[in-house]
């Protein structure tokens, strides 16, 4: 009796906690739960979903009906399997280890491809990208690149083709291909040495440059008649491009680059078979299970913040943070080392515009003037053989005041008529670079230890309107003004002062000659240098005829060299240059003639045909000599440098 007692006092108690846990509100049945039973193997989603219909207390019915419209959800955007063998991937049955699949995937790439130091970590991220780039709004480009040929970069490309969300590889497609297949298939694009990539022409580059956005689209009319409509195609899917050299300057702003380079005998690195095997097809079925298990945690990744990467840079490695971020552990840090080293200030682009403003900016730096003068800045970029200005171009010629003037027109500088009236020429004010620097250029506070300093031009190659300050010497024997070394020689008839000016013995070294001739600045009045006139012809200064201080310590004042040695000296005050009929001295219409031959050349070796519009350049120089010479003088002047034209 007790017994039964006690029975019935079990059976109580187990309805009554029976009654309270079915009082208990269930778990919240999320995507996540959803997406994670999409992802399963049938074999485990037939074990699995009874009982997380009773966890959730949701119908089983109910439960498999959602299943079934993610399902279908996720075929819309799902690629068509029956294009390639590869494409047909099914998850991997067991739940992956993120760490552990990136771990492999770096493993492998190691394995077949010398690379860099921290490309294997991108290249790892990138592949597990791929199966959920659609979750973000910006997918990142790889610009694999090498100086030459053998350095791997086919092998890294056929890695890709077969480790990615359904690979594409085509060594030609048109454009309709282009938009039809990313719209419908949603693949990897793989582009190995594929030449329309490099064709700014070509109306296929607006694709690639808009497809690295989720809102990249392509709108075609289709069907005849009263019956065509406007379609709209995605453009939106992971690309790589592999060449040697590099892309354009477009596609390179939306691509991790991948620098290649030969293996050395050192390198232990095993042949790839180009076909497809086992170990490539486990790592498929894996990314896509870790990408069905994450899609929701990788939805609700925050926005990246990296003080280290510029804007853009941030933009296209975000999708690959957010990745590193889920997966935790170590690959954080890792993510973010590599995306410094690859993508960071001390990887900044190169971009041609970029090297040109820096480089412009050393030349104005060096300079007490506000302007420069083309052929000037010209002198200065073909100075140094390691700069692109050499070897620029499709040419390979030096870089033209045309090829300049271009590069800066994006940045929206022209150039202008520079310089003293008497020696106005075309060139550019510092003050139209200033918003540039600021907007595109790293403040020199910024640049880091170590690194490369910016190039200086020589000062003794730029324009400038004051020698150095007159050494206050007593003795008279003293080099003559601007001789080389060694070159002494003694000027009886001028005081001690002129012979001092620019004055520098043969014991000096070049050092102490260069910065003898360093340009300085303003007065303590503050007037520019270049706004000196002399105190005898009353003329400013001009590049070939500085304006300078005379006297012991400057108390003569300013004059032009020639004007205080016959102050000085009782001699005639020094004459202007001979003008011949055309209102212009030779030497300037040698200038101009030098400069007409510059554009007809570049013409010329810029026309596919070879031919020059004389005719145009013509009616340029005329348009260009009208603000030197008197309207009746222009066509005397034009004759006379025409004159040179046809004798230089």
């Amino acid at each position: 009796m007790t017994d039964k007692k006690e029975g019935d006092d079990l059976l109580e108690k187990l309805e009554k906690l029976g009654k309270k846990k079915a009082a208990e509100p269930p778990p919240a049945l999320t995507s996540d739960v959803i997406a994670k039973l999409v992802g399963m193997s049938p074999l485990e989603y037939a074990q699995k979903i009874k009982g997380e219909a009773a966890k959730y207390k949701v119908p089983l019915h109910t439960l498999e009906k959602l299943v079934d419209i993610a399902r279908k959800e996720r075929s819309k955007s799902a690629p068509s399997t029956g294009a390639l063998s590869h494409w047909a991937v099914d998850p991997w049955p067991e739940e992956v280890d993120g760490a552990k699949l990136l771990d492999d995937l770096r493993h492998e790439f190691s394995r077949y491809v010398a690379l860099p130091p921290h490309v294997d970590v991108a290249l790892a991220l990138w592949e597990l990208h791929t199966y959920v780039f659609e979750l973000f709004d910006i997918t990142p480009y790889l610009a694999i690149t090498s100086p030459t040929r053998r350095c791997g970069k086919t092998v890294l490309m056929t890695m890709i083709y077969w480790l990615s969300r359904c690979g594409k590889k085509s060594d030609s497609m048109s454009k309709a291909a282009i938009y039809r297949s990313v719209d419908g298939e949603k693949p990897t694009l793989v582009l190995d040495e594929v030449g329309w990539v490099l064709d700014q022409k070509d109306d296929r580059q607006g694709i690639l440059c808009g497809g690295f956005e989720r809102n990249g689209y392509v709108e075609v009319c289709e069907g005849e008649g009263s019956n065509i409509t406007v379609k709209r195609f995605s453009t939106y899917c992971p690309k790589a491009f592999g060449l040697i050299g590099k892309l354009t300057g477009t596609l390179m702003d939306r691509s991790i680059h991948i620098p290649m380079r030969r293996k050395l005998q050192t390198d232990r690195i095993e042949r790839l078979r180009r076909k497809d095997n086992p170990r490539f097809a486990e790592l498929r079925q894996r990314a896509l299970r870790w990408a069905n298990d994450n899609r929701a945690a990788l939805e609700a990744a925050p926005s990246a913040v990296d003080d280290k990467l510029n804007d853009r840079a941030l933009d296209f490695w975000e999708p690959l943070y957010a990745i590193a971020d889920v997966v935790g552990g170590d690959w954080s840090q890792r993510a973010r080392e590599a995306a410094h080293a690859l993508s960071g200030d001390e990887a900044e682009d190169s971009a041609l515009g970029l090297v040109l403003l820096r480089d412009i900016k050393s030349v104005f730096d060096a300079s007490t003037l506000d302007y420069a003068y083309s052929r000037k800045l010209l002198d200065h970029l073909h100075d140094d053989p390691e700069k692109p200005w050499v070897e620029f171009g499709r040419t390979g010629k030096p870089i033209t005041e045309k090829g300049v003037a271009e590069l800066l027109h994006e940045y929206n500088i022209v150039s202008k008529a520079v310089g003293p009236k008497e020696a106005r020429a075309k060139g550019y004010r510092k003050a139209d670079f200033e918003d540039a620097w600021r907007r595109y250029l790293r403040p020199e506070s910024e640049l880091k230890a170590g690194s490369k300093a910016e190039s200086v031009p020589n000062p003794g190659s730029l324009p400038f309107t004051r020698s150095p300050r007159c050494n206050d010497y007593e003795k008279a024997e003293k080099t003559a003004v601007h001789q080389d070394v060694g070159e002494r020689e003694k000027i009886d008839t001028f005081p001690n002062e002129i012979n001092s000016v620019n004055g520098w013995t043969g014991a000096k070294e070049d050092s102490d000659r260069a910065q003898v001739r360093a340009p300085l600045p303003a007065d303590d009045d503050g007037l520019p240098a270049s706004l000196r006139r002399c105190y005898g012809c009353g003329k400013p200064a001009t590049e070939t005829e500085p304006v300078v201080e005379c006297g012991k310590n400057g108390s003569g004042g300013h004059y032009h060299l020639a004007c205080w040695t016959a102050e000085r000296t009782g001699a005639p005050q020094p004459q202007e240059a001979t003008k011949s009929q055309g209102g212009m001295t030779s030497g300037r219409a040698r200038e101009w003639a030098a400069r007409y031959l510059d554009r007809a050349t570049d013409e010329h070796d810029n026309s596919p045909t070879g031919e020059v519009n004389s005719a145009a350049h013509d009616a340029w120089l005329r348009e260009e000599l009208r603000a030197e010479v008197p309207p009746g003088e222009l066509e005397a002047a034009f004759q006379q440098v025409m004159d040179h034209v046809f004798t230089i």
